[in-house]
């Protein structure tokens, strides 16, 4: 179902005569004075549909992206040390443990970035991040 002539030309008028106009208030202006519910969504629809572009709005001026932090490229495979008690583990040591049975013993390499595990133990836990590196 289409707009009505009237409605098209009075959302045409506040689109581009008062650019400091949101969407939300044009909706709002269309509801009120045609009495037919008009949402913000359909204004953006209506306007992208069409290939109208706001001017001299800052909102609708490219955002500057935020960068991801970079992945660690991981080197190739650490060898498994000797294994940890837990009370011995310091902040940063792998947190992997081979041990089913008391006490339980854990790697202790450092961690990668972001991680609990050193990154053989990334590896191994994290299938994604062996096809990656």
């Amino acid at each position: 179902m289409g707009w009505p002539a009237p409605m098209v030309a009075r959302f045409h008028k506040l689109f581009f005569w008062t650019p400091t106009v949101s969407y939300t208030d044009i909706a709002e202006k269309l509801s009120k004075e045609f009495g037919i519910p008009v949402t913000k969504n359909a204004c953006v629809g209506y306007a992208n549909r069409n290939g109208m572009k706001r001017q001299g709005r800052a909102l609708d001026r490219p955002r500057a992206r935020k960068g991801r932090p970079a992945k660690p490229r991981l080197a190739g495979p650490q060898k498994v040390p000797h294994t940890t008690p837990l009370l011995d583990l310091a902040f940063g040591d792998c947190r992997w443990t081979d041990s089913n049975a008391h006490p339980f013993l854990f790697c202790g390499m450092p961690q990668i970035p972001s991680c609990s595990y050193c990154l053989e133990h990334a590896r191994r836990s994290y299938p994604a991040m062996a096809r990656s590196a």
